[in-house]
């Protein structure tokens, strides 16, 4: 009599768990590394995330990851669709590779055992820079963005029933940022029309300084000229854009508007140290003219809540108009 009472426990037991029910509290994607598929590629680009044989696919607008900083206490949210924003969760007959969600090609094995579209809920991402110091010359790079994702009263629905998770952890997606190359080795290049502008280019990078033309005068030589940023007569602009840019587009009559644009903050002092320096030491090269040597000291970079460091002494250049 016990064993047929426990037989018909286990069977009670067994006939509850539904196998359309995802039971995915228990599960911790928190720490997973979240990948994507078709970068650039409109409609077709997606991120996931894995564990063993489960896995969340998020299919979202590419711009959702903007590498720009969530305000604290403001993420990203976006609302789930199921058709433009939409997120599977899918379990597999086995261990599953990155190439097993990213190919073109369905893999024979391993394959899908049960998938479940979210019918409703919120894509949470919060943005954050990462950032690399430089204890050698005092600089600082934005070398990534981390993505931090969870899902928020996420709901599957499979026909029969619905459930519905308050918090589920996806993961971290991270995103290469742009860094700024070194100048320091380029050279300087002006428009014709103005004499307190100059700029250095590569690819789609600028540097762009402007600065009070007094700071060239020739009459003072071999001793150092000091002017100080301070966002409308000295300024210094680090630019990217997205096709590549030269003098000849700088200088024109319609300049393209930047992708990114970071501001060198206004000179203060900061424990005795003055921050945002423009010096200059000119010197002549003889026949009439003279070499202005431009260094950039203590500058700081900023764009929204992030910045990184020039340097304590960075080389803008040699300039000679």
């Amino acid at each position: 009599m016990k064993s047929v009472l426990s037989l018909i426990l286990v069977l009670l037991f067994l006939n509850s768990c539904d196998d359309g029910n995802i039971n995915v509290i228990s599960f911790d994607f928190s720490k997973a590394k979240a990948q994507s598929c078709n970068m650039g590629i409109s409609g077709k680009f997606f991120v996931f995330s894995k564990q063993d044989q489960r896995t969340f696919i998020i299919q979202t607008s590419e711009l959702n990851f903007a590498n720009e900083v969530t305000p604290e206490g403001a993420p990203r949210i976006i609302l789930i669709n199921g058709t433009t924003d939409k997120v599977l969760y899918r379990e597999y007959s086995d261990k599953i590779t990155d190439g097993t969600i990213c190919t073109a090609i369905p893999p024979v094995s391993p394959v899908v055992t049960k998938e479940l579209l979210a019918v409703g809920g919120s894509i949470v991402i919060t943005t954050t820079a990462v950032t690399s110091e430089n204890a050698t010359d005092g600089s600082s790079r934005i070398t990534s963005y981390n993505h931090e994702i969870y899902f928020q009263n996420i709901r599957f629905d499979n026909g029969d029933n619905t459930q519905t998770n308050d918090k589920i952890a996806f993961g971290t997606y991270n995103t290469a940022a742009t860094t700024p190359v070194d100048f320091s080795s380029l050279s300087i290049k002006s428009c014709s029309t103005s004499a307190n502008y100059l700029f250095k280019t590569s690819g789609n990078q600028a540097l762009n300084l402007t600065v009070d033309p007094t700071i060239f005068d020739t009459s003072i030589l071999g001793t150092p000229k000091i002017k100080l940023i301070d966002g409308t007569t000295n300024k210094l602009n680090y630019s990217v854009y997205t096709n590549n840019v030269n003098q000849d587009i700088l200088c024109s009559t319609s300049i393209p508007l930047p992708s990114e644009i970071w501001k060198a903050n206004n000179s203060t002092e900061l424990n005795g140290i003055k921050t945002g320096v423009i010096e200059v030491i000119t010197n002549s090269i003889g026949n009439g003219k003279f070499q202005h040597t431009i260094r950039l000291k203590n500058i700081t970079l900023t764009k929204g809540s992030v910045s990184f460091r020039l340097g304590t002494d960075y080389l803008f250049g040699d300039y000679t108009p």
